[in-house]
């Protein structure tokens, strides 16, 4: 269905993997601080000990066992714990709390990230359709200082995280609590995102419109998950429909 057909009035996009991607990768960006601090580790081996923690402690993350419940305290807390899980994984004694503040305000710093293409020429081109823009992301409070940093936070009506609104995606009251913000209706509300689970899923069971962002063409893989559009690069929601 056409971006274009829907009765749309407002757009909300997810932030890290569809505005941005971390600049070099997210294993170089952590080597470099942990070498600072005298361990030396090569980022891709690091990349993969990332992920590896992180899918470990996703459950935890999500706070699934607690209906997704998010607030800025445990965000924190989870953030910190997870650093330190990645540490010791190499056996290391506790590090200095400086590594893990370095580690913390690196991530709100726009060098930290780069902004994929065409994101702002799509923002701007809902903008002048008259739509409300915003940010729903399952980051934390960081991502108010991360937008203002990159220059794009002027583009947005709304910028939202999950504590902002009590519920981590993909749970509908994360999505729901976006929309009371606007006051629109949930079929008037689109929402952009490259997770087909957290992003396409929880957009859809709440009742929105929803738009992979999918550059590798990947097949959804949930059952009963199908997104309005799939898209492989932004260019493709702004072209118009031909006139006929």
């Amino acid at each position: 269905m056409p971006i274009h057909s829907l009765s749309l009035k407002a757009v909300f996009f997810d932030a890290d993997d569809t505005l941005f991607k971390i600049k070099g990768g997210v294993g170089a960006a952590y080597a470099g601080i942990l070498h600072r601090h005298g361990l030396v580790v090569a980022p891709d081996q690091l990349e993969k000990v990332i992920w590896r923690v992180f899918q470990e402690w996703n459950g935890e993350y999500l706070n699934s066992s607690q209906q997704y419940r998010a607030d800025h305290k445990r965000d924190f807390e989870w953030w910190r714990e997870f650093c330190k899980r990645i540490v010791a994984h190499y056996g290391e004694t506790p590090k200095p709390e400086e590594l893990y503040d370095e580690l913390y305000y690196y991530f709100e710093r726009a060098e930290s990230r780069e902004l994929n293409h065409a994101v702002t020429d799509l923002i701007s081109h809902f903008r002048d359709l008259g739509y409300k823009t915003g940010v729903l992301t399952n980051n934390d409070k960081r991502i108010y200082k991360l937008a203002e940093e990159l220059n794009i936070d002027h583009h947005f009506d709304y910028i939202l995280c999950a504590s902002d609104v009590g519920y981590r995606k993909p749970s509908p009251h994360s999505f729901e609590g976006a929309r009371k913000k606007v006051g629109f209706q949930a079929e008037q509300m689109l929402y952009i995102g490259d997770n087909l689970h957290d992003d396409i899923y929880g957009a859809t069971k709440a009742g929105w419109h929803a738009a992979w962002y999918n550059p590798e063409q990947k097949k959804p893989h949930i059952e009963g998950v199908k997104p309005t559009v799939s898209v492989r690069c932004f260019s493709e929601l702004i072209k118009k429909p031909t006139a006929s």
